[in-house]
């Protein structure tokens, strides 16, 4: 007779028996992270994370006639989302100094679930394929002000001193409002920059660069208090399974 365990299955059998509690945790831990990858999306595509652009990537749409200076031209793109402070940070690291053209703005795409490529659709010529948005925040250069379609606000802007290559924002979610029913949580919103030499106009040729090209950026969430709770319960059912298994077994 074989021998059998306190669930009546035989020895080295595969069944859930009465207590599938490990399993049925491993189970309800990943529809979690399924969830909470589920839902709405953007329309255009979404990198994460910072960006990462190459030197002298000047658009061949951008007026040749206007300055092709290092601080029109971006390095590095990052927006950074704190959930428990409510804030975002977009941070720009130019390939110059800053400050070689007096009059640059910055400007920042963002897309709350609703964005259309703006630049494809108006303006001459087309340009921005790939690029969604339907806000912007305008970052001018210290003391420039900051300004979020077309309403200034009061808002920390810094730059690095050494080398001065890199300008950086930071604004509490509640001053960028919702755009329309049906907005996607902040975490799941997109970005993309572009500088301006903030002359010759206002039309899609006087844009120097987009970061990141033909597509958004993801932000980067910090903390993340989410995937760190996570993580611990991936990692205490794990545990939880190794010591249920290695439980003495009776048998007869």
């Amino acid at each position: 007779m074989k021998a059998t365990d306190v669930r009546g299955t035989p020895s080295g059998g595969r069944a859930w028996g009465p207590h599938p509690g490990p399993r049925l945790a491993v189970v309800m831990f990943l529809a979690v992270l399924i969830l909470r990858s589920a839902g709405s999306a953007q329309a255009g595509p979404v990198v994460p994370g910072p960006s990462l652009d190459p030197q002298g990537d000047f658009l061949s749409t951008y007026d040749a006639s206007l300055p092709r200076t290092s601080d029109l031209d971006v390095r590095l793109a990052q927006v950074l989302y704190n959930p428990g402070a409510q804030t975002l940070t977009f941070i720009a690291q130019l390939w110059g100094t800053l400050g070689q053209t007096s009059t640059a703005i910055y400007v920042w795409g963002i897309d709350h679930g609703h964005g259309v490529e703006q630049f494809q659709l108006t303006g001459s010529p087309p340009t921005g394929a790939g690029v969604f948005f339907d806000q912007v925040v305008v970052v001018r250069q210290p003391p420039g002000s900051t300004t979020l379609m077309g309403q200034t606000f009061t808002a920390q802007i810094t730059t690095t001193s050494v080398p001065n290559d890199t300008i950086s924002l930071t604004i509490p979610t509640s001053v960028v409002p919702a755009t329309q029913t049906g907005d996607l949580p902040t975490e799941r919103w997109a970005f993309n920059l572009w500088p301006r030499p903030g002359v010759g106009g206002n039309d899609n040729n006087v844009i120097t660069d987009f970061a990141p090209d033909a597509a958004d950026l993801a932000p980067s969430v910090v903390p993340e208090p989410l995937s760190a709770v996570a993580m611990g319960t991936g990692l205490g059912i794990v545990l939880s399974m190794s010591i249920w298994r290695r439980r003495p077994r009776m048998t007869s």
